[in-house]
């Protein structure tokens, strides 16, 4: 400890206070803080079993099929049952805890490669932190919390200083965050090059950009062949689940305008006087930056910044052209250059002070720190999913029984038939396949629009030899009844409505979205199934071939009930 300096020391003494908090939260908890309807949390709990019990190639969702999700993040939460033998569930908890460690030597190491100083990194690590609060499990944090700040800080390390060390651990990293999640990986790299071509239009020499990164490119691409690879081998990447223009708000009211008001936001943020100074702050970095074009890296970060603005914007391109985008909100990427403008007005105010005020300034970012980190820990533990997660209520309790008697029961690849969201949710909790899941968050390489309707058919049709030959093409072995079964529509594709009408399933056609869990969702026209309270009725044939093996009860009302199914039983 004595060789390391103060601001590292503080920095070290910060992140155990931080963690030892953390522990303590997270120590609360019950279960995940999510929903396990539609929850990230659970979702993500559902792929690590799948991978603990299987392999990182298959699909957590639907037998015989491959992994749609990039998996480095699940894989995080099944290492430390690995090490420890402590619950998955558990694992998923406390992940938050290992990201911390990680995140924080991450943007300790941003800071020292943008500001070249002990002080920049100090204060990097501690603006971000209070910005950011606790973080929650999912995955995908793993991104900007971890690989695309060492990604960058590389990337910095090697514009400054041209090196195949720099190269290497920059495409590394690089590499890493594909296989954390796709749109962050997009949101890393096209602002990236845009920085590149720019460069190059001033420098005119194709051959030293080229000779600058082939290198880092190619070990990013490298790495991310394990997962898609196989993707492009199988499915030759071809969408027939377009998620993303299915989910998250209406495109069309996604453009420049939206892109706009978000940067306005950021500087102009009005909801209270430390967000209004340090959005002042922010802006005030970005101004400091394009006055200081000469630095190569405060150039280098004003372009990050305005890729990450156009970056969201590309399916004003791809729209047209493609008829395919990602998630706008997915790709929206200049938190991080935001932080470093920050960090650049307060590092120029001291500098600019005179040495009587700098301490009274010192004394001031320290009190705002206090402030924004005190907030964002108030913010965590007022959050309606993390109370919910400290709570264990009886349909909770449930579905956590329902989840390990399935998996003490049956093994990975078994085949459950429910309702979407039923299905997601036992998913969830124990890793299992589905006939069906919530189209929102499936394979986008499967027709789940085809899964819709058989699994409709399953449930509510009326003819004996359509059901038989479905059960024996999904290799369906439980049905599960739950509360979405019986009381909540479904949704199935225009398409299908003669194929529904054949089977005698009861909908009406309206308009709807297909992202129950976005209000600002784009519309389609479709057919939305009935429940049993308002129509259909549970197939018969699949009720003569099924038996209860196990059902939970909340008082004297049955809320959850498993059949196994026996497709010979054709009585």
């Amino acid at each position: 400890m004595k060789q390391l300096s103060w601001q590292a020391k503080t920095a070290i003494l910060f992140v155990f206070v931080f963690v030892l908090l953390e522990f303590y939260f997270f120590s609360q908890l019950k279960h995940l803080p999510g929903p396990y309807y539609g929850g990230d949390l659970y979702a993500h709990h559902g792929f690590a079993i799948n991978y603990l019990e299987n392999s990182f190639w298959t699909c957590p969702y639907f037998k015989g099929e491959l992994a749609f999700y990039p998996w480095l993040g699940n894989y995080l939460f099944i290492l430390i049952p690995f090490l420890t033998g402590i619950s998955l569930m558990k694992a998923v908890n406390f992940t938050p805890i290992i990201t911390t460690i990680l995140a924080s030597i991450a943007y300790w190491y941003l800071g020292k490669s943008f500001f070249k100083n002990n002080n920049g990194a100090l204060l990097t690590l501690l603006f971000y932190w209070a910005l950011r609060g606790i973080p929650q499990a999912a995955p995908n944090n793993l991104a900007w919390m971890i690989t695309i700040p060492f990604w960058y800080a590389f990337w910095f390390k090697h514009t400054e200083n041209p090196s195949i060390k720099y190269q290497i651990l920059a495409g590394l990293f690089m590499g890493l965050t594909s296989l954390v999640q796709i749109a962050f990986f997009l949101a890393g790299l096209m602002p990236m090059l845009l920085v590149l071509f720019v460069n190059l239009l001033r420098e005119k020499n194709i051959i030293k950009l080229i000779k600058n990164y082939w290198l880092l490119f190619s070990i990013g691409f490298i790495i991310s062949l394990p997962f898609y690879g196989p993707l492009f081998y199988k499915y030759s990447y071809s969408v027939k689940n377009p998620l993303f223009q299915r989910n998250g708000p209406d495109i069309d009211t996604l453009g420049i305008s939206w892109a706009l008001s978000n940067v306005s936001r950021m500087f102009f943020n009005t909801s209270n006087w430390y967000n209004f100074i340090l959005g002042l702050a922010s802006l005030s970095g970005f101004i400091l930056s394009i006055l200081n074009w000469k630095n190569k890296l405060y150039k280098t970060a004003v372009l990050l910044f305005i890729g990450g603005i156009i970056t969201p914007l590309h399916h004003l391109i791809t729209r047209p052209l493609l008829g395919r985008w990602v998630l706008p909100g997915h790709l929206w990427g200049t938190g991080m250059i935001a932080l470093l403008f920050t960090v650049i007005t307060i590092i120029f105010l001291h500098q600019k002070l005179s040495t009587k005020y700098k301490k009274l300034f010192l004394i001031g970012i320290t009190l705002l720190l206090v402030i924004l980190f005190q907030n964002r820990l108030s913010e965590y533990s007022n959050d309606r999913w993390v109370q919910f997660g400290e709570q264990l209520d009886a349909n909770t309790q449930n579905w956590l029984l329902l989840g390990d008697w399935v998996k003490e029961n049956t093994n990975v690849n078994t085949v459950f038939l429910a309702h979407d969201e039923g299905c997601f949710a036992m998913n969830g909790v124990s890793g299992r396949k589905c006939v069906f899941v919530r189209r929102t968050h499936a394979n986008y390489f499967v027709d789940v629009d085809e899964r819709y309707a058989d699994g409709i058919v399953l449930l509510f049709g009326n003819e004996k030899d359509q059901t038989q030959e479905l059960l024996e093409k999904y290799e369906v072995e439980y049905f599960l009844v739950e509360p979405m079964l019986l009381t909540q529509p479904m949704i199935v594709l225009l398409e299908y409505k003669e194929y529904l009408q054949k089977n005698g399933v009861k909908f009406i056609e309206t308009s709807e979205r297909l992202d129950p869990a976005d209000a600002a969702a784009r519309k389609f026209d479709v057919l939305v199934v009935l429940p049993p309270t308002q129509g259909n009725q549970l197939n018969q044939h699949l009720s003569n071939l099924s038996k209860e093996i196990i059902s939970y009860n909340i008082g004297n009302q049955k809320h959850l009930a498993l059949y196994k199914i026996n497709p010979q039983n054709n009585t």
